[in-house]
């Protein structure tokens, strides 16, 4: 039971906001009344903090594969923005504004998350994109990690705008600007081989539809 309503909690909560839904509207969409709602969850807090915890894990497990899985630094860092892009796709807004504003301890959650694995992780990433030659070897790493970290929260709290109109309809644009700043000759004729294989990944997917 605990499952089926934090499982349909993540659904609302991420499609409509926190706020929008109310805990009678999650027990009738779980099919059992308010009082069983809350024999599991004492109130909305403790429920949000359930959600937010289940997405952190599953944000960890996310990277641990991309460490695994890339041939080089710059196509682990290709991966890792399509993590959050997923989340750009799947995650309204609303509910990352929500959560900052009025669940501190929920947010706090994600901060720690940041702090504890993605900004090591981008680090690692910065790192190892030098020793493979791929990166600029002046880079100041601390500095160009703080930066791409809140290029990635922008982009999944939907932050990122110019006059000429919305980043966000093509957010590879925000990876590719990142990744033409941090590479060197060398790593940008990765970049150009990633991004022809994206294309013909493209045409084919065109193709068979």
């Amino acid at each position: 039971m605990q499952q089926l309503i934090t499982d349909n909690a993540e659904k609302l909560f991420y499609r409509y906001g926190i706020k929008a839904v109310a805990m009678d509207d999650l027990a009738r969409t779980c099919g059992i009344s308010k009082k069983t709602l809350y024999q599991y969850f004492a109130d909305k807090a403790t429920l949000v903090n359930t959600v937010v915890e289940r997405l952190a894990d599953h944000h960890r497990a996310q990277l641990e594969e991309v460490k695994l899985a890339d041939k080089n630094a710059i196509e682990q860092a290709c991966c890792e923005f399509k993590i959050y892009v997923a989340v750009l796709h799947t995650i309204h807004a609303v509910f990352f504004y929500e959560l900052e504003k009025l669940f501190p301890d929920s947010w706090n959650l994600l901060i720690r998350l940041n702090n504890q694995y993605s900004y090591p992780f981008v680090v690692r990433n910065l790192e190892r994109g030098m020793s493979e030659g791929y990166y600029r070897p002046e880079l100041d790493i601390a500095a160009t990690a703080a930066i791409r970290m809140a290029q990635l929260k922008l982009l999944i709290t939907r932050n990122i705008y110019v006059e000429t109109g919305n980043l966000l309809n093509d957010p590879d644009q925000i990876n590719l600007f990142y990744l033409h700043a941090i590479t060197n000759s060398k790593g940008k004729k990765i970049i150009d081989k990633i991004l022809d294989k994206n294309n013909e990944n493209r045409e084919e997917h065109l193709l068979s539809v």
